[in-house]
């Protein structure tokens, strides 16, 4: 994969959710323990995004073929190993940028065919941090994913799906001798071992579509500013799941009060409306 299309697919959930929660040095604090629907927002595409990152792996020769035998890849056997490091960094209008990760894609041949040379499934590990600094501030947002894709069918059109997701976005203010006078961080974990499924695009035109199974999550809050938490206490803790539907939507349900209830709110996937419930 093109070290650039990795970098932006891999960095579209932290920058969903940079755009819901600050941006740069306009820092805001969270106090509330209400799950709004703009958190809610953040928490579905962040998860999308990465998931288009990693199943969405066209660039890697994934392919369907167009002959009798069809095979997801004709020039890599089972087992081999690619890995795409990344380090760039850029600096414009003051802000200096730096890209730091790396991806580990391995083909596989435990998949639909479950034999020792048709590719019909691969694992992904890929780790992509974003830095930003310039006069007042400093961010960070990190992605961190590991996938298990399956074939479920013989022309390579059904996927299973296991695997972690984590991301993380950090921004901060800093004064005139560089120390940091307030910082906030949101971190989700994302993780689905219930069955989700998507209809993959013979010619990785499009990133697949997810039509069912269920992806837990916890996102934490943590703010400080000045002396205010020096224990960095989170200020939120949210869990809850998100269930998908066919058409790229989905429920996005939150855990209320002791557990047993739910606050939920429906979500399109490729429009990024999040509604209510």
């Amino acid at each position: 994969m093109k070290t650039s299309s990795k970098i932006t697919l891999a960095l579209l959930a932290v920058t969903v959710m940079l755009s819901v929660s600050c941006k740069k040095n306009e820092t805001t604090t969270t106090g509330s323990k209400t799950f709004t629907a703009a958190q809610a927002k953040q928490v579905a595409m962040g998860l999308y995004s990465s998931l288009g990152s990693g199943v969405g792996a066209s660039g890697n020769g994934l392919k369907t073929n167009s002959g009798t035998l069809k095979t997801m890849d004709d020039q890599h056997p089972c087992g081999s190993v690619m890995t795409t490091p990344t380090n760039q960094t850029s600096t414009s209008n003051g802000v200096t940028t730096t890209y730091i990760g790396t991806r580990v894609f391995t083909y596989l041949c435990n998949g639909y065919y479950n034999n020792n040379w048709n590719v019909d499934a691969y694992n992904i590990k890929d780790t992509t941090t974003k830095t930003e600094t310039g006069a007042g501030f400093k961010n960070y947002y990190t992605v961190g994913l590991t996938y298990d894709v399956k074939a479920t069918d013989a022309n390579y059109t059904q996927l299973s799906v296991l695997g972690l997701t984590n991301t993380v976005v950090y921004s901060s203010k800093v004064d005139g001798n560089n120390n940091t006078t307030e910082w906030h961080k949101y971190s989700t974990a994302y993780n689905w071992n219930e069955g989700v499924t998507a209809i993959r695009y013979p010619d990785n035109s499009q990133v697949p579509s997810y039509t069912s199974g269920k992806v837990k999550f916890v996102m934490t809050i943590v703010d400080v500013v000045g002396d205010n938490n020096p224990g960095q206490t989170p200020t939120n803790v949210f869990t809850g799941f998100i269930t998908f539907i066919p058409d790229n939507k989905g429920t996005l349900s939150i855990y209320t009060g002791n557990g047993s209830e739910t606050k939920d709110f429906s979500v399109n996937f490729l429009t990024g409306e999040v509604k209510a419930l």
